[in-house]
C-alpha cells in the first residue's frame, strides 16, 4: 500500500486513518506531503465509486458500519444508486437501466 501512496501523495505521506470491512472493502485517509491536506482513498467491492457514490460511502460511513458490527448493533446498509446497469433480456436484447446497489459492511 505504501508504494501506492508515494506517486499521488508524495514522499513521506502517511495513512492517518484506515477502516476495513473485509477484503476489497476499505477506506483510508492519507496525509499528503504534496498538498499538506488529507486525501481519501476508497475501495469497495461491487460499487463503482462515482462522485455521487463517494458522498454515500466514505470514512465516516464505513467507520459507523464497522462499529455497529463490533458492538452487535443493528446492521448498517448503504444503498448506492447505479445510473447504468447492463441487463440482458433474451438473445440480442441488451438494455441499460438504472438500479441500486446495497452495500453491507462485511459483504
Amino acid at each position: 500500500m505504501t508504494d501506492e501512496l508515494v506517486k499521488p501523495c508524495g514522499e513521506g505521506s502517511f495513512i492517518a486513518r484506515f477502516v476495513s470491512g473485509g477484503p476489497k472493502n476499505y477506506v483510508c485517509e492519507v496525509y499528503s506531503t504534496n498538498t499538506g491536506q488529507k486525501e481519501t482513498q476508497c475501495k469497495v467491492r461491487g460499487i463503482t465509486l462515482t462522485p455521487e457514490a463517494k458522498h454515500l460511502v466514505n470514512v465516516e460511513v464505513m467507520s459507523k458500519m464497522v462499529d455497529h458490527v463490533i458492538l452487535k448493533g443493528p446492521e448498517e446498509v448503504v444503498t448506492v444508486p447505479k445510473t447504468h446497469d447492463i441487463v440482458r433480456r433474451g438473445i440480442g436484447n441488451v438494455y441499460t437501466t438504472p438500479s441500486k446497489n446495497v452495500q453491507n459492511c462485511l459483504r
